[in-house]
């Protein structure tokens, strides 16, 4: 169910048939720089599209990185070193907060994200567009949410991916932020329009990340039957054709840049004409699109703790619990929505993010757990125990419990009338505590004394509004 074999036929097939649509059918680029740049390689262009030969799109794709490391003030990571690196919401635009409706975030809303992203063990990057904050004036938004990002965690910052403009901005924060370091200090998301399309704004975002040497994730984020075939089979060729598209365009440019082969797509729910991210057909893609990842040597994003519902519910928690463990199942590198979003990408929940985390943990421990280490089968437990005993007081039952087990936080194990008496606490209540303790010890990063400063100027009061 969560992982399944992808023969190499298919994949074989799906590539085939994307040489033909980028040689035949085109892509756009609005953007006469990149038109040049294709019609400089031997492209063939007419007007905005351009029509790729198999020969330079081999071309292209060999320089491409299997791995690359990001690095932040306390923490770096790898994405495509064999283990998933997680990060959570992006760009929602209302927070739902316990006992109340959907709202829009504010600026503290946002820094309590951050805050509570740095505290997770399971989210290895925070996101300088984690949600929308309606007091942070839009033209500003890009030099001080990078900056708050900053301020209140040490893991490496997704910045600022939708404009040359906006991203010139939030990377170059980054870059000053860090003294301008000989290595990755941040990561760009950056996305396309199906069906196979590059506007001037995407194009522009790619271009600061080339201008920049940052790495860059290019997904696209299809809905089939809508902006793709409505299809599995015909909605991987076409999504195929607009991701290499782009990650073809910035090896033009700047080959070696490090480059995320993405694709976040899902199927359209034809009663509402709205985008079904927790669907079925979205998780039957992610195996597909892990190994056209592998086929063409690049890491891999897509997944996500996802889901449809409205509110932190039975569905919010069925949806994200498949969608989660399908994600790490199939070795995905790096996945964002992986915690606390519910109402297709839409709404955030502080709550729900410490609930999904629990969710990855279990399947991180699951996959990472070896039940036969040293060929350990306790034989000699089960000879000392025999028929009619019982194995609670063993010496290794004690010793290897907790290495043997996975012990939640939230979820509750205990007998009905024990939890009864100790109040009835719904799961709900549990995770809004933990929300709580969690925001009220989290401990900012050590700032150098010219990181402070720079980082509150930008900031201004919006970096007050934390526990400093």
């Amino acid at each position: 169910m969560f992982s399944s074999r992808v023969k190499s036929s298919e994949i074989q097939n799906i590539h085939e048939r994307t040489l033909w649509v980028l040689e035949n059918v085109g892509v756009i680029f609005e953007s006469p720089d990149a038109i040049a740049l294709f019609s400089r390689h031997g492209a063939k262009v007419d007007g905005t599209k351009v029509y790729m030969s198999e020969a330079l799109i081999k071309q292209a794709l060999s320089s491409v990185v299997r791995s690359f490391t990001v690095h932040g003030l306390s923490s770096s990571v790898e994405i495509g070193g064999g283990r998933p690196v997680l990060t959570g919401p992006s760009s929602a635009i209302t927070i739902l907060k316990k006992g109340e409706r959907a709202t829009e975030p504010t600026g503290a809303d946002f820094v309590d994200t951050l805050r509570l992203n740095d505290s997770s063990r399971v989210m290895s990057m925070v996101n300088s567009q984690h949600i929308y904050a309606r007091d942070i004036p839009i033209h500003e938004s890009p030099s001080i949410k990078t900056a708050l990002a900053l301020q209140n965690s040490g893991k490496p910052v997704i910045t600022y991916c939708s404009t040359y403009q906006e991203s010139a901005l939030s990377l170059a924060v980054a870059k000053e932020f860090y003294g301008n370091p000989g290595h990755y200090y941040a990561l760009g998301v950056g996305n396309m329009i199906s069906p196979l399309k590059y506007s001037r704004e995407s194009v522009g975002a790619i271009d600061a990340y080339v201008e920049f040497a940052q790495p860059i994730v290019l997904a696209c984020c299809a809905s089939m039957g809508m902006t793709s075939p409505v299809t599995i089979g015909g909605t991987l060729v076409q999504t195929n054709a607009e991701v290499l598209a782009g990650i073809i365009y910035a090896q033009l440019k700047r080959p070696g840049l490090p480059v995320v082969y993405g694709n976040v797509s899902a199927s359209l729910d034809m009663r509402f004409a709205t985008s079904a991210i927790g669907s079925y057909e979205a998780i039957a893609l992610i195996p597909y699109i892990k190994a056209l990842g592998e086929f063409y040597k690049m890491p891999v994003r897509c997944g996500g703790a996802l889901s449809d519902s409205k509110e932190v519910d039975f569905q919010a928690g069925a949806e994200s619990a498949v969608a989660a463990a399908t994600t790490i199942a199939n070795g995905i590198d790096f996945a964002m929505h992986m915690a606390g979003e519910v109402n297709s990408y839409n709404t955030y929940s502080m709550e729900k993010q410490v609930l999904d985390e629990e969710i990855i943990e279990r399947c991180v421990f699951l996959g990472e757990m070896d039940f036969f280490s040293g060929g350990d089968t306790d034989i000699e437990t089960i000879e000392n125990v025999g028929p009619g005993g019982q194995f609670l007081m063993e010496e290794q039952t004690l010793e290897k419990y907790k290495e043997s087990s996975y012990i939640p936080k939230l979820s509750n194990r205990e007998t009905y009338s024990s939890w009864e008496a100790s109040g009835g606490k719904p799961i709900e209540q549990a995770a809004s505590e933990e929300v709580a303790r969690r925001l009220a010890s989290h401990q900012k990063p050590a700032l150098s004394p010219s990181q402070r400063a720079f980082t509150d100027k930008i900031c201004g009061a919006f970096g007050k509004k934390d526990n400093s």
